[in-house]
């Protein structure tokens, strides 16, 4: 039987849920690159945002953003 590895948005904590649209982000230099969520990128993005929803990106994106001015 596969483990199957349970997810929670780094913004707000919500677990993923089957039907949420999520969002995975990373930042590279001084870029943000956002993307849409699927469960095989996930696997291999343990090191990227995993955010659930526009709200949680802007956050994300906001926080990076006062934090590298």
């Amino acid at each position: 039987m596969a483990v199957t590895e349970q997810f929670s948005c780094d913004v707000c904590k919500k677990p993923k849920q089957g039907t949420n649209h999520w969002f995975a982000a990373y930042r590279e230099n001084h870029m943000i690159n956002v993307f849409f969520w699927t469960a095989v990128k996930a696997e291999k993005l343990r090191d990227y945002k995993h955010l659930c929803g526009q709200e949680c990106v802007l956050k994300a994106v906001n926080e990076w953003m006062h934090d590298h001015r």
